[in-house]
């Protein structure tokens, strides 16, 4: 019986001229270079089934991000919002979170900037608590920066306190948390 299946698949292995890639071919690639041999082989004889899975896994990984997007940021008065963990873990000084907001890069935006005291108090609700506006879901109850600066004390800026919507100037090397913001286009 095993001599029967042997001599059945010999003929096939020795005639087929698609390449067959078996563990043992396997454990001697990296698997870089195996998942782009498979990929060299499957675009090519199989082009038009290659072309709709990419197709079908853009959509799959374009709809993810999307999503990503809308669980980890608010829209308002074209204004989208930080709201990932970080804007209920990172404290900075002011002037670090000036910077942490000019350098953040998320979901591919650049354009993040730290809030003005006035774009702060519109996503407040001061008769809630905490006092932040309900659809923002990484909140914490604490002070917030804006970028707004003291016009009475030079080493003063503008916070407000997601609690219970209070607001005031304080000492600019004090640590408090960050949202940043961009503007929708």
């Amino acid at each position: 019986m095993i001599v029967k299946i042997f001599l059945f698949i010999l003929p096939l292995a020795l005639v087929s001229k698609e390449l067959v890639w078996n563990s043992v071919t396997r454990d001697n690639v990296s698997k870089d270079t195996y998942d782009k041999a498979i990929k060299v082989y499957v675009d090519k004889k199989y082009p038009q089934q290659a072309k709709a899975y990419r197709g079908v896994l853009f959509k799959k990984i374009e709809k993810e991000k999307q999503e990503e997007i809308r669980n980890s940021t608010v829209s308002t008065n074209n204004l989208m919002w930080q709201d990932n963990k970080d804007a209920r873990i990172v404290k900075r000084s002011w002037y670090s979170a000036k910077r942490y907001c000019k350098d953040l890069r998320l979901f591919g935006f650049d354009d993040w900037y730290l809030p003005t005291i006035k774009q702060l108090k519109s996503i407040i609700n001061k008769h809630q608590r905490p006092a932040i506006d309900s659809r923002f879901k990484n909140i914490i109850s604490g002070y917030y920066w804006s970028s707004t600066q003291s016009r009475s004390y030079a080493k003063d800026a503008w916070r407000i306190d997601f609690r219970n919507g209070s607001y005031s100037h304080y000492y600019k090397l004090n640590n408090y948390y960050v949202r940043c913001v961009r503007e929708e286009k």
